[in-house]
């Protein structure tokens, strides 16, 4: 059995099209463990109407919206009875034969802790052709902690055995990047994993309506995240330090952006850009931080350039 965990918060519009693409599964042996977070819409209502179609929707209905999808992911988490354990957000979507794909992989590949797949994005229509996330496999760890992501929340298919027995759990006291936080904690459990690049088997929904908060919200959540990020592993091994120097540079980068959209006041990043060149004493990103503030911030190849620096040292 595949045990799918969907944590749901207020995500009504989107849940039924995501409920029937785990219905409409070539692979018939699942469950689906839905917790949902408090919601106030009408979520409650539509999750109810597909246990009534099918024993295997399993809801959870936790009272007060309090807990964040991390702890609705540990929560669905200690229910499963699957074999296997994969995370769906409850407004992404899984192609017909997701399922049975990914079982053929992993008997295939029957030692694995864990196998990833293939996803393509999309904004308001599956049949849309969106970008193409392949995973990757050589350096895994060191590109989650340099922020280049190798793969996304439902990549993913996990043993159960694997995630009880290194005691892995998604991290509850951060607001943004839960996935990047679990990911980097299971690629230092030092697992055996394989990647299936693929045809997508996954659909990732970029509609910016998807979010609840505000985009100013949403950026200082993520670059308080990427703070955190940084402080939680620049002790783990002084060889990731590197790399870490990068996904501050990368969340700068996103920053400024969103600072020329808009989206934050140039106040506002003055403040972010600080913390971030506080957060860790590294020549490096001190340099890179004082171009920042002289140059525009899209020079070509200057990322480049940095990245090789910090390899060379």
């Amino acid at each position: 059995m595949i045990s799918i965990v969907i944590p749901n918060f207020n995500k009504e519009q989107y849940l039924r099209e995501t409920l029937d693409s785990v219905l409409n599964q070539t692979y018939v042996d699942w469950e689906a463990i839905i917790v949902d977070d408090g919601s106030t819409d009408s979520s409650r209502n539509v999750i109810s109407e597909y246990v009534e179609k099918d024993h295997r929707f399993k809801p959870f209905f936790l009272e007060k919206q309090t807990h964040g999808g991390a702890s609705c992911r540990n929560f669905g988490m200690k229910q499963a009875l699957g074999e296997y354990i994969m995370f769906l957000d409850s407004d992404d979507i899984l192609m017909r034969d997701c399922l049975e794909n990914r079982i053929k992989f992993m008997r295939r590949f029957d030692h694995v802790d864990f196998g990833v797949f293939t996803m393509e994005s999309f904004v308001t229509s599956i049949i849309e052709a969106g970008r193409i996330w392949e995973p990757i496999e050589q350096n895994a760890l060191e590109k989650f902690l340099s922020h280049d992501l190798p793969w996304q929340t439902m990549q993913p298919l996990y043993k159960k055995q694997f995630l009880r027995k290194e005691e892995l759990n998604w991290r509850e006291n951060i607001s943004r990047m839960q996935d990047v936080f679990f990911h980097t904690d299971c690629l230092l459990c030092s697992p055996l994993f394989k990647a299936d690049a693929s045809a997508a088997d996954c659909k990732f929904r970029v509609d910016s309506q998807r979010k609840v908060i505000s985009n100013k919200e949403f950026y200082k959540n993520w670059s308080n995240a990427v703070l955190l990020y940084v402080s939680t592993y620049r002790n783990v091994s002084s060889e990731y330090e590197k790399y870490l120097v990068l996904a501050l540079i990368r969340a700068l980068q996103v920053l400024h952006q969103s600072k020329i959209k808009g989206e934050i006041s140039k106040f506002e990043f003055a403040s972010f850009a600080s913390e971030f060149s506080l957060s860790m004493e590294n020549r490096f990103f001190t340099v890179y931080s004082f171009i920042l503030r002289k140059l525009p911030f899209h020079v070509k190849g200057l990322q480049f350039i940095f990245l090789k620096l910090i390899n060379f040292s």
